[in-house]
């Protein structure tokens, strides 16, 4: 993971100190007036980091003339060059990125890092298999379904969206009631970046917690860890709450006089946050309802638990003032500590 995140550096920092030149300099003033789609200009920029990257591409050239001279099996040689592959197709994803100013794909980029330094992990078999393609479909998705944003400011904002998203929008707008529409356009529209950011780190969590508690072969440090994991998970979360507060407070006043229950958006929001959270709690509990510590008692309990941790953690982040992230913690610290000593 490491070698793999820092190859993502190298990338990112590669175009950032480029941005200037690859996006057209001051032509760009020029093409802007002339009737370029997006997806032109994406394969324009596509084209030009391709050339702009032909440093970077020896050494993948290199990698892969070893793999094929060296004396291994096809299977792991096909495995390795796809692996190669998708680890370039992930740095242009990076790239574009920094081009375009879309800096919320890079914690999904994290998240694929992840997945595909997995799949790298011994011995080589299905599961390696199973990750590595579905870190390279991600990949490929961000190329063919991320759209460049608004390039310049004469463009419209209806230009700017993909019919992709608008089909999208439609189809939640037909079947979704109105109030689970507004949360999930003030999560995933208004705020993909912050969104995308928790999501991908509570994923990560739970993923690494799996692997750390198969190293410690579910032993007694089986069960702290996924209890420290949960709580942590539980703690980034419950940031949801904030955002959602957020949404609601400009339209306040006009929200108190329309005819719905005192409590409407509070038990809405809490039932978002808490659908959010069951995210990483169905990655993280199957590979453990494969050990005995782990039964079903015991991970219905933990389910139970965590939930009503999510719930408590509304609190502080409302009422708490300056006090809510400390109180946040001392929340959670005390969950642990509890949870753990009912658990023994």
């Amino acid at each position: 993971m490491l070698y793999i995140t820092l190859l993502q550096a190298v990338a990112f920092a590669w175009v950032a100190v480029q941005r200037s030149n690859i996006s057209g300099g001051s032509f760009i003033a020029y093409a802007s007036a002339l009737p370029i789609s997006l997806s032109q200009w994406r394969r324009v920029d596509l084209i030009v980091l391709l050339f702009a990257d032909s440093l970077l591409l020896i050494p993948a050239f290199a990698t892969v003339v070893v793999i094929f001279t060296s004396p291994v099996g096809v299977g792991q040689s096909t495995f390795q060059v796809v692996v190669v592959g998708t680890l370039f197709l992930l740095m242009l994803v990076t790239q574009l990125g920094v081009l375009e100013r879309r800096f919320s794909v890079l914690p999904s980029v994290l998240l694929t890092s992840l997945l595909l330094s997995l799949s790298l992990d011994p011995p080589l078999g299905i599961n390696s298999w199973l990750l590595l393609a579905v870190a390279l479909a991600s990949t490929v998705s961000f190329l063919l379904n991320l759209h460049p944003a608004k390039r310049f400011p004469n463009f419209s904002l209806l230009n700017a969206q993909t019919s992709l998203m608008k089909r999208l929008q439609l189809f939640f707008a037909q079947r979704i009631p109105p109030a689970s529409l507004i949360q999930i356009k003030a999560l995933f529209f208004e705020h993909p970046g912050a969104t995308a950011l928790r999501l991908s780190m509570v994923i990560a969590i739970a993923l690494g917690t799996a692997w750390l508690i198969r190293i410690f072969e579910f032993d007694a440090r089986a069960l702290p860890t996924a209890i420290i994991a949960l709580a942590t998970i539980a703690l980034i979360s419950s940031g949801f709450y904030r955002t959602l507060f957020n949404v609601h407070a400009p339209v306040r006043p006009f929200l108190a006089a329309l005819p719905i229950p005192r409590g409407f958006w509070m038990v809405r929001d809490t039932v978002a946050v808490m659908a959010l959270g069951t995210v990483p709690m169905g990655i993280l509990f199957p590979p453990l309802s494969d050990s005995a510590i782990f039964s079903i008692f015991v991970l219905i309990v933990l389910g139970i638990a965590y939930q009503s941790l999510l719930i408590l953690l509304r609190l502080p982040l409302l009422y708490g003032g300056r006090q809510s992230v400390l109180l946040s913690v001392m929340l959670a610290g005390i969950w642990s500590g509890a949870a753990m000593a009912a658990m023994r």
